[in-house]
This record gives C-alpha cells, structure tokens and sequence, in this order.
C-alpha cells in the first residue's frame, strides 16, 4: 500500500508542478464560500443575496475565507414554471444572443449585483450547464459557450459552474469534453480570474453515464460501468477545469456524505494547485446531520483539501455549527497551499484514518468513528515497523505500516501532536498515537514530526 500511495503523491505533486507554473491559475487554495442551491434551489433573487451577504460578514463567515457567493440554477426567465419552481418551457434569448435575467428576481440585473457584492469583499458566482436547458429546465449553454462566458463576464462573475444535466450532451459522444473545453478556451481569452467549475459527478443521469436502457443507476450499483465512464472525464478535466465533483449531489444525511467521501478514494492524482476534486458542498448547518457527523464532514473536507462550500442558510445556522464552520486552524489546514489531496491511509471495522502531508512538513489527519452505538480507540501509526514492505503482516490489522505517507520515520521518532478542533497541544508522542473517538464522530489533529526520517 505504501508504495500505491507515494506513487499517487507524486504524480499530483508532478501535476502540481505544472499547474504552478500556468499563470492562468485563479486560485492557489480551494475556494471558500456559500451556494444558494442546497437550502433556496431555484428561489434564488437579488435581495436574498445581498441579505446573505451581509449576514456572512456580520458573522464572521468573509472575514474567515468564505468569500465566494454562487448562484446556482433559476436565476434566467422563464416562460412556464413548474410546480416545484423549476421551468417548463425557457424564454427565448434576448437579441444580443444572451441568456434572459428574470427581471422578478434580479429587478436591477447582474452588473447593479456583483459590484455591490464585490465592494463588499465578495466574489459572485454564476450557474449553467453543458446542455440546452439546466437540470431545473431553464436556458443553458451548450453551443454557445463562449458567448455565455463573455457575458458572464461583462456581468461581473468570478466563477462558473458548468452542470451537466441531459441527454443532449453525452460523454461518450465526446459532447461533455467539447463543450467543457470550448468554456475553458473561452475564459483563458476573456476572463482568465474566473474559477471554473465542472458538475459533472453524478452517475445517475444519462450524460454523465453511458446507459442504453435510459435507467437511472444508483449508488453503488453497476459501480464499475460506472467508473468506466467517470473515469474518462477524469483524465481530462484536471487540464480544463479548477474544480471537478467527483459523485452524486449531496445529501444532508450521514450515507450521502460518506458514499460521497468515500468516492474520493483513487483520485488523489487528479487534484493539483489550481484544480481541486469536491465530494460536493458541505451541508454543516442545515441541520438534518448530528453535530458529531458534522464535524466528520468538516475534517475530512480538511484533510481532503476539498473546497468549504456551504449550503446552509447562513442568517439562520445554529450555533455549535457556526463556531464548527469558523475554526481557524481547521480552515487552515483546508486552505492549505500544498498539492495533495488527503487519502484514506487505514481502515479497521467501524472506524478510519484519513491523512495528508502539508506545506510545512506536518501532517494533517482525521480519526473517524462510524459506530454510531459506542465509542472507539483509534491508533494512528506514526511510523512504518517494516512488516507490510517484508510481507509479514496481514490484511486484519497487524500490518503497520506508517499512516504518514509518503513519509518513513525510523523507530524513536519524536512527534507533537495538536488537536485542531480544540486548538490545544496532545503532547509528544513516539511511534503510535491512539485516542477515543466518540460514537459517529471524529477528531482531527496535526501532527509535527520533531526528529529526521
């Protein structure tokens, strides 16, 4: 195993390496921020905006990092809505060839929009998708792709996402891989500062997965044709776009987040400065997750180095989720300016251990207990006794190899260890490091080796 992960570290540090030096790159860190779509869907206008907005910096949220607000799906006119809000029939574009702003919603258009948005420290996202309509049936983009980003960008947006809804634009036609690149080509000529964002992870519908019968697959079913497919967008996207989900929407329940947690494992190599792999946004704060599944979530997200996009209404988040969402050195170890995204280095019954290298030399880890009936110990081993590389370990446990890849420290090997949620110093620890972890919980920490390897 060990020499799977360091192979899979080094070919994203490679491709960091050459994401370092394309001065194309709009970020060096994961963004940060808030999407209308988890909690409003397609209710989205200007005045719910701009009173998030200024809930986000009275709370605290901007002055943390989260600085992007993403206007998702709805925001276009429509000529006959649904009963759920969605739309039936689009309105035409206008004779500029531009996507229609619904005067309803947004009374005094974009540009009136984002430079209030942008004098207050934000940056402004917009939506559309590789398809003629978007997944909730309102005009979209494909075929005039780099008409719609010229437009975005004279609207002031710093940040597209391209969804990918319908059967008009498959994969393996090779339509999703056009359509993503004529949007890229586009924003390196018009509007190179904007992050750019590919939905393209959900399997379940027919352009993101090749299915001749037209059924909807579902998660963990027919995982390999699944893969298959996936797979090819995954070779290619890291090249065209800074942000990729890699699975199903989420969902504010505990089986979403860790099937689409657990999605992530295998794509270490696909994720680089500038172009970063999201198990979707956070759903901390929207209440359905219990706060020790919360923090679940939001250390993985850290250690994954995954984009903090929260779905929650921010005027309204309760408060142990608001102080969860707001950890400093939890978003620092997020916001990391290193290449790798964190991998799942041990995983024994009911719990798990989560790792990445950072900037500075340390490690960042999460110790996840899924029991949700009682709590664990869980050991992290800090160095690797070189039983797995002589093969006298097995496959039940007793095989300890180091959880610090690509790292190998030698026996006596000092460690300081720091728990980032509580911001207080473990201690230092030599070789091993075990905790109890309550039920459906976890705990994140940091880890300072103090001698050479």
């Amino acid at each position: 195993r060990t020499a799977a992960l360091v192979h899979l570290v080094f070919l994203s540090l490679l491709l960091c390496i050459i994401q370092s030096c394309n001065g194309s790159i709009p970020n060096k860190t994961p963004p940060m921020g808030w999407s209308t779509w988890n909690t409003f869907q397609f209710n989205v206008s200007d005045s719910l905006l701009r009173q998030t907005a200024h809930s986000m910096i009275s709370q605290g949220f901007l002055s943390a990092g989260y600085n992007y607000i993403l206007i998702d799906d709805g925001w276009s006119l429509c000529s006959l809505h649904t009963s759920d809000g969605g739309c039936q029939i689009p309105a035409p574009r206008n004779a500029q060839n531009q996507i229609q702003i619904d005067p309803a919603k947004f009374p005094h258009g974009f540009n009136s929009l984002t430079t209030y948005l942008h004098s207050l420290g934000f940056k402004v996202g917009i939506y559309t998708a590789m398809s003629n309509t978007t997944c909730g049936g309102f005009a979209a983009s494909l075929h005039h792709e780099s008409n719609d980003v010229q437009n975005f960008a004279e609207w002031g947006f710093d940040f597209i996402k391209l969804d990918t809804c319908h059967q008009d634009c498959s994969v393996i036609s090779g339509c999703q891989r056009s359509s993503a690149t004529a949007f890229s080509t586009a924003i390196q000529k018009f509007a190179p500062h904007i992050v750019f964002y590919l939905d393209a992870g959900n399997p379940s519908s027919g352009p993101r997965l090749y299915n001749p019968k037209n059924h909807h697959v579902k998660a963990r079913q027919n995982t390999k044709l699944a893969h298959r497919w996936q797979e090819l967008v995954y070779v290619w996207a890291n090249n065209t776009v800074n942000m990729f989900k890699t699975w199903f929407d989420r969902q504010d329940n505990w089986m979403s987040l860790m099937d689409n947690i657990h999605h992530q494992i295998g794509l270490e190599m696909y994720q680089s400065r500038g172009t970063w792999n999201t198990p979707d946004m956070i759903t901390t704060g929207q209440g359905q997750l219990k706060y020790g599944q919360e923090r679940v979530e939001m250390f993985i997200y850290a250690v994954l180095g995954a984009p903090l996009v929260m779905g929650a209404d921010v005027r309204s988040v309760r408060k142990e989720s608001k102080e969860l969402l707001l950890k400093k050195e939890l978003i620092e170890m997020a916001q990391d300016e290193d290449c790798v995204q964190g991998s799942m280095v041990r995983s024994l019954g009911a719990w798990e251990i989560w790792a990445r290298p950072l900037k500075n030399g340390d490690f960042g880890a999460a110790l996840v207990n899924k029991d949700g009936d009682r709590e664990h110990n869980v050991t992290m081993f800090l160095k690797d006794d070189g039983w797995c590389n002589t093969g006298k370990g097995d496959e039940k446990g007793s095989c300890n190899d180091g959880d610090l890849y690509p790292a190998n420290f030698e026996n006596g090997t000092k460690f300081k260890i720091r728990d980032v949620f509580l911001e207080k110093d473990l201690g230092i620890f030599v070789d091993q490091f075990t905790v109890v972890v309550p039920p459906m919980d976890a705990v994140l920490i940091r880890i300072t080796p103090l001698t050479k390897q």
